[in-house]
């Protein structure tokens, strides 16, 4: 009785607050029930002396029990909540509106509501599926700036992520020529920057582990929003009740409900010409092997440069072996029939077929050891870069694969994602409850960058042509002889200065401010010359398309 009435009754002195910050503040249980009959009951606020910033209360309480209360992201109370009793009724009454509605509860969405929780504002997230996810079979990679951008957020959220990682120190390459007669490549290049590797799983548990599993609903499908006569946003579900914000941030993944809303005559998701197959298995001992510091990369080369198959083996943490195989096709094409998915049947049997013919021994052995139902099988997509991520006067915004879905080539998905919640984050800070500025400075500090970022990796995509126009800027820009090595040094070396230059590098031949805004200007006009294979965003018509293209 206790939680459900202090979290789903705000007195409206106090409704910009965390549904109850305060009274996590509060160091004693007599604090506590004064409070609870003001927000309950109506009356002066008897905390006046807490401090705050703007809208915002500043932390401070060192009580033990002034903090929230987390649970395990394994637990039953991430799952769906019943809608039988009167749990279900307060738990709609605390939904019937808040500041933010945050739509999504992948990594983007889930460090988000951390920064939410420490800002103190009253939200909630909606997952469409039934749990939080863990089973991806997918590795990520986090660099300084996907690193920075989380401790910003909250120092315990890098501090945890590295006890799971494995920190990888060195890149190796074996590159087969499709001819025969030339000989194969071996390179062993070190690191110039730490990158930490580890399962997307335990990255999502992490990030879970810290939100309060209160303000998190599971089996919550995003339709679409529409906005109310009372200025707010109504967020639509598939069989759940709508939910009213002042702000709403679709963090929906790359078939994002609010973008397709937003947006709707956007083309959709784009094949990128890869499938991908990739696995994450338990290796004992793995995590200390003498090589497991290494990125291992094996690949084909045809005499334009470009690859048939790559093939990546990385150690992620905790004794834990991911592998990735990536084909370059035409058109999506699915085994047996299937969309993809994890643990498709006949999967196994044709990625070895594939493997043992180009003579990958080590590759195949890799295959073989892995059960076949922990073997995920998909397309790639991408989605355009758009030159605006806000609707409805600023209060609805994009976050993640919903704004900027990316080729995975330059490892930066997740880390434009956690960059996206810190500079939201920022712009909140400053300037919230006044969503038109806070979109228009997160907007500011986002969209450039990230537009960047996209067309860097869709010069990486098997687009027909793709990669020659895209690139063609640089050589333009430079002397005769292009230097792309050193290209792709200061790009890193850009991206990792994060959150300093956000724009640019001031001292930088490649990646100066006025070079970044002419590339994309650049890569905006020749995309027009170019033909994309879309998929449309809603799941029954992607599926009678995916089939079309077998």
């Amino acid at each position: 009785v206790w939680s459900h009435c202090t979290h789903s009754y705000v007195h409206p002195t106090w409704r910009s607050l965390h549904r109850g910050a305060l009274l996590r503040e509060l160091p004693c249980c007599a604090a506590r029930a004064l409070m609870l009959k003001s927000l309950v009951f109506g009356g002066a606020n008897p905390v006046a002396s807490v401090g705050r910033v703007g809208a915002l209360p500043i932390h401070t309480a060192t009580h033990p029990h002034s903090r929230a209360v987390h649970y395990s992201p394994d637990s039953t109370k991430y799952r769906k909540r019943s809608a039988a009793g009167s749990v279900a009724t307060l738990s709609a009454m605390r939904d019937a509106q808040v500041d933010v509605c945050v739509v999504g509860g992948g990594l983007g969405g889930l460090a988000l509501a951390i920064a939410l929780q420490e800002l103190g504002l009253n939200y909630v997230v909606c997952e469409a599926a039934e749990e939080l996810r863990t089973a991806t079979g997918t590795l990520i990679g986090l660099g300084d700036n996907g690193m920075n951008a989380l401790e910003s957020i909250s120092p315990d959220i890098p501090k945890k992520l590295k006890e799971r990682a494995q920190l990888t120190t060195q890149s190796e390459t074996d590159v087969y020529p499709i001819d025969p007669s030339q000989p194969h490549e071996h390179t062993l290049n070190p690191l110039k920057h730490e990158l930490f590797t580890l399962r997307w799983a335990a990255t999502q548990n992490v990030l879970a582990d810290l939100v309060d599993p209160e303000y998190v609903r599971c089996g919550h499908k995003c339709t679409g929003y529409s906005e109310t006569d009372e200025g707010l946003i109504a967020v639509h579900f598939r069989d759940q009740p709508d939910i009213k914000a002042q702000l709403v941030v679709g963090a929906d993944g790359v078939r994002s409900a609010i973008r397709r809303t937003m947006f709707p005559k956007d083309p959709g998701p784009r094949f990128l010409g890869f499938m991908n197959w990739n696995a994450v298995r338990p290796v004992p001992g793995s995590s200390a092997e003498p090589d497991s510091h290494k990125i291992r990369v094996i690949k084909d080369r045809d005499a334009d440069g470009n690859f048939s198959t790559m093939v990546f083996l990385i150690n992620a943490g905790m004794d834990y072996q991911f592998w990735q195989v990536r084909a370059t096709y035409n058109a999506p094409e699915f085994t047996n029939g299937s969309y993809g998915g994890g643990g498709v049947p006949g999967s196994k049997e044709r990625l070895l077929g594939r493997i043992n013919q180009l003579g990958w021994g080590e590759v195949a052995q890799e295959i073989e050891a892995t059960d076949e139902s922990l073997i995920y099988e998909r397309a790639t997509w991408d989605r355009l870069p758009l030159t605006t991520w806000a609707a409805a006067g600023g209060k609805v915004l994009l976050l993640g694969d919903a704004a900027h879905a990316m080729y995975s080539g330059p490892g930066q998905g997740a880390r434009m994602a956690f960059e996206d919640a810190h500079q939201l984050m920022v712009a909140l800070k400053q300037h919230w409850p006044d969503s038109a500025a806070v979109s228009q400075q997160y907007q500011a500090a986002r969209i450039q960058r990230v537009t960047m970022i996209q067309n860097i990796a869709a010069s990486m995509t098997n687009i027909p042509g793709m990669a020659k126009d895209f690139t063609s800027f640089w050589k333009e820009l430079e002397p005769p002889v292009e230097q792309p090595f050193t290209r792709f040094m200061e790009t890193q070396r850009w991206l990792n200065s994060y959150p300093n230059h956000m724009h640019g590098l001031p001292d930088s031949k490649y990646m100066s401010v006025e070079n970044l805004k002419a590339f994309n200007d650049h890569c905006a006009a020749v995309s027009a010359n170019h033909q994309y294979q879309y998929m449309p965003s809603k799941p029954k018509v992607l599926e009678l398309v995916a089939d079309s293209h077998k």
